[in-house]
């Protein structure tokens, strides 16, 4: 069956030409046929002892700049995304989770660490001392590295963006088997780069030479993602899969976008309808690849064996880029990406595991990023480092044994200037622009769009608040502010 299957995958997506410089000196080094044959052997006894276990397999879709508002199923209206909304149809839906960071590299790296932003190696897209792009390093303990310890096969494919070229941040550095796609931030917003990484090597996708367009880098993302589900449908895994979708620059082959020409000029500003339509049309593929890869988990018969979450790495982009917030992507959430305010960090998290997750469910547990990887280490049954999170899996499991936070906690600094923000209970407590600037507190179950600051009426919350914000930091060489007091 798996044949069959596997012909059907490569025959959706032509997986593209390469030219992988790195391997040519491989072709001169001979393996001795002993050696080989004990790898294989190992091999064969960890995937039988693997089977024995009886580990689900985790599959972790990643969606890059989505707002919360952007699916359906969390209340968008404009397009449709029937795949992603099927998730929460037959599984759980969470109301109050977030993402790691309100930008792209410092959100993945909490999930990839288990680490808030107060401790964490990556804590912007950029160092701020002026030395570009900031790696994970050797000392940095991943989600791929805990799979591989409780005896997965793991694999990422899509945009890393915590890893450069020749670094210890690289995926395979760090725990992944398998790599394809983008490691640097900036080259993923080119969807018809091309060339692309496999683990270590570059790829030439010839289909994009010379400035041609024709490989959609997220459908290679898609069809690697299948063909690893298929290769081992037999053995536990676990799939990192971080698009870049719905991230600027703006691409999506015709076919999404067209038909949307047209729809997005009701309140007259016809000169957005371009840009409107292409972003719709980028989420709806997604939605699409989302619906494929589920649609194989049934097909190989591991669909009652796999955890399959989704989520997106940071709120929405400014409105202004779409002439404004047409699409509602940030709903009744105040701020965008790159804000501290609940519309830059409150993300979807949906989560599918059949008979395991009620379907239709909702839970109001509040979550962050740096959750997942206790919650991964628990559904394997592993010990895991030290981490800034509190596995989620009762909630998961419809348990009433959940453990709560005490606070969450934020920091973003751009130019030695930092914001800080907690979620203490129910209270958000943020200050922008500096540790010296005004404490805000909002009540976010009466005030979800942190219209009202409360806090001359709340002076334990802001006292409170100012512990956290000392308490949670951890001073980052790259990322340098006033001592916070």
């Amino acid at each position: 069956m798996n044949k069959n299957i596997m012909d059907q995958v490569g025959s959706q997506c032509q997986l593209p030409k390469a030219i992988k410089w790195s391997k040519f000196l491989s072709l001169f080094i001979f393996a001795p046929v002993l050696i080989l044959a004990l790898l294989e052997a190992c091999d064969e006894g960890q995937r039988e002892e693997n089977k024995e276990r009886n580990l689900p397999n985790v599959i972790f879709i990643l969606a890059d700049d989505l707002g919360i508002g952007d699916v359906g199923c969390y209340g968008q209206q404009f397009f449709k995304t029937p795949n992603i909304d099927l998730l929460a149809a037959e599984g759980m839906r969470f109301i109050n989770h977030y993402s790691g960071a309100p930008v792209c590299a410092p959100s993945r790296c909490a999930l990839i660490t288990g680490k808030h932003t107060g401790h964490a190696s990556i804590r912007q897209n950029h160092s701020q001392i002026g030395q570009g792009r900031v790696s994970l390093s050797s000392s940095d303990f991943t989600i791929g590295m805990l799979a591989k310890e409780a005896g997965y096969a793991t694999a990422v494919f899509g945009k890393w963006g915590v890893g450069e070229d020749g670094t210890d941040g690289i995926p395979n550095r760090r725990g992944f088997d398998e790599f394809f796609g983008y490691l640097n931030n900036d080259h993923s917003e080119f969807y018809f780069t091309d060339f692309l990484y496999e683990n270590q090597d570059t790829l030439w996708i010839e289909e994009n030479r010379d400035g041609q367009k024709k490989q959609y880098t997220h459908d290679l993302f898609t069809a690697w993602a299948k063909k690893f589900i298929v290769e081992h449908s037999d053995i536990p895994f676990f799939l990192y899969l971080p698009y870049t979708i719905p991230h600027d620059l703006y691409q999506v082959p015709g076919e999404d976008s067209q038909p949307f020409f047209g729809s997005f000029i009701t309140d007259g500003k016809a000169e957005y309808d371009s840009v409107r339509s292409i972003y719709a049309g980028m989420i709806t593929r997604m939605d699409r690849h989302v619906g494929e890869i589920m649609a194989l988990l049934k097909e190989t018969g591991i669909d009652e064996k796999t955890l399959v979450l989704f989520s997106s790495d940071n709120g929405a982009v400014r409105p202004n880029v779409f002439g404004g917030d047409y699409f509602n992507s940030h709903g009744i959430y105040r701020g965008q990406k790159s804000d501290l305010y609940e519309g830059g960090i409150r993300t979807p998290l949906i989560a599918r595991w059949p008979v395991k997750i009620q379907a239709g469910s909702t839970t109001a547990h509040v979550s962050a990023f740096w959750d997942f990887m206790p919650t991964l280490a628990e559904i394997a049954g592993v010990l895991h480092p030290d981490t800034d999170g509190i596995s989620y899996l009762p909630a998961l499991m419809g348990k009433n044994n959940q453990q709560s936070h005490d606070y969450l906690y934020w920091e973003y600094t751009r130019k030695g200037v930092a914001s800080q923000a907690a979620r203490i209970g129910n209270m958000k407590v943020i200050r922008n622009d500096g540790i010296n600037s005004p404490i805000e507190v909002y009540d976010l179950v009466k005030d979800p769009g942190e219209q009202n600051n409360v806090a001359d009426t709340h002076p334990e919350v802001v006292s409170r608040g100012i512990e956290v914000f000392i308490e949670a930091h951890e001073d980052n060489r790259h990322y340098p502010i006033d001592k916070i007091n």
